[in-house]
């Protein structure tokens, strides 16, 4: 949305503002490795986004694949680890692949970690995180007064953060 925004407010076309915020992006990236940032996530894609127009959402993979494909020298040469919470399976298969590569590239970078929230809901994440729980109650691996917070962490997606 802040894309979208920025560009619509300088009187650009909205393909400009999410290029110019994957460029702003990248750059946060290197100063993170700089600064010694260990752990960043940014919100890339909500699940909400793909409401979106079929041909905005086409242009803003197409061109998160494309940073990603250019960008990955520069990834290994700060050392950027680069990880992904979210629904990756409803991407297409080509920036899947990317997705993928990119991640095992990077994945001895220890600089800085840097987590991709694509198609990711926090509440989705909450509720996947109580089923599971659910069904260590059920099948007797875990006790209901065990439930800790530590153990919902454990659950989440973001618990990649920790690592």
């Amino acid at each position: 949305d802040g894309n979208k925004r920025w560009a619509e407010q300088r009187g650009m076309e909205s393909h400009s503002g999410h290029d110019a915020g994957l460029h702003a992006l990248v750059g946060v990236m290197g100063l993170c490795a700089k600064w010694g940032i260990k752990v960043a996530t940014f919100f890339l894609f909500s699940s909400e986004n793909w409401r979106r127009p079929t041909a905005e959402i086409d242009f803003v993979m197409w061109r998160f694949q494309k940073m990603l494909v250019d960008e990955l020298d520069n990834f290994m040469r700060q050392g950027i680890r680069i990880s992904t919470i979210g629904d990756t399976a409803l991407l297409s298969d080509s920036l899947q692949q990317v997705l993928e590569h990119t991640k095992e590239a990077t994945q001895s970078n220890t600089r800085s970690h840097v987590i991709f929230a694509i198609s990711y809901s926090g509440q989705d994440d909450i509720t996947k995180a109580c089923q599971s729980i659910a069904m260590k109650v059920k099948d007797g691996i875990i006790d209901p007064k065990d439930i800790t917070k530590s153990l919902i962490e454990q659950q989440l997606e973001t618990k990649i953060t920790a690592t």
